[in-house]
């Protein structure tokens, strides 16, 4: 069902498209919007795109003959298929074009990652999600795509992210991940420092090793030295009873 309905505000004129534009049915959603338009056309036009399906090249000169109408015509809520044919033929450098953006949901996922600019989520094994923190930062967004494949051209090794999609009230880019552990997951399990212990006597935290407590160095005319040691003379643990050298 082929279907154009129209409302209009104070501050545009709104006109919705469902179903399918083709070399069929064209002609008559150019004669439908045509009616729906006021005869003093002194207001933008906002073309709502939600249930569209398809769109030919009839529908695309349906859109040609709307915009020497409008100048300021401006497109909304546009699906992904219908996004990329409008990008390959250029309608996108010719008109505000706004794409439908994929609700993606972040409940319970893992935050892996925190930056200035937002959150890194994993949403998926393979899958993670920058969730920005400014709700208006679609062209900052915009802006770093760009910049990556650039890079990538350049012969930079760099991510770039294959969807743009909505997180509440917020924008998120996707990426591809491998299957790994995180490295602050890393830190946080394996690391020496994970697993420190305080010496009773002196305070001083080592790995799980032995703990040893910085002496003077004879060769330094006993200024202390780094690189000469001696146990902390209180456990069997952190005691060896002998002077230690770490180089």
């Amino acid at each position: 069902m082929n279907e154009v309905t129209g409302t209009i505000t104070a501050e545009a004129v709104v006109l919705s498209l469902s179903g399918r534009i083709d070399s069929g049915n064209a002609s008559r959603v150019q004669e439908m919007i045509q009616k729906l338009l006021p005869a003093r056309l002194d207001r933008p036009v906002v073309l709502d795109m939600k249930e569209l399906e398809y769109i030919s090249s009839a529908g695309l000169r349906v859109l040609l003959h709307l915009k020497k109408a409008c100048p300021a015509l401006r497109l909304i809520n546009v699906g992904s298929e219908a996004y990329e044919i409008l990008d390959m033929t250029g309608f996108t450098q010719m008109m505000e074009v706004e794409k439908a953006y994929r609700e993606v949901s972040i409940e319970g996922c893992q935050a892996i990652g925190r930056g200035a600019n937002g959150t890194l989520y994993r949403i998926a094994p393979d899958t993670v999600v920058k969730v920005y923190n400014h709700p208006d930062a679609l062209a900052d967004i915009r802006h770093e795509r760009e910049v990556a494949k650039l890079a990538l051209i350049l012969g930079i090794p760099t991510a770039i992210s294959y969807d743009l999609v909505r997180v509440g009230e917020r924008y998120g880019s996707v990426f591809e991940l491998l299957r790994a552990r995180s490295l602050s997951d890393i830190l946080a399990t394996t690391a020496p420092w994970s697993r420190r212990a305080s010496c009773p006597t002196c305070g001083r935290r080592s790995w799980t090793g032995p703990a040893f407590c910085r002496t003077t160095c004879p060769r330094r005319r006993g200024r202390s030295c780094w690189r000469w040691w001696r146990p902390c003379p209180m456990t069997t643990t952190c005691c060896t009873g002998t002077i230690t050298r770490r180089t």
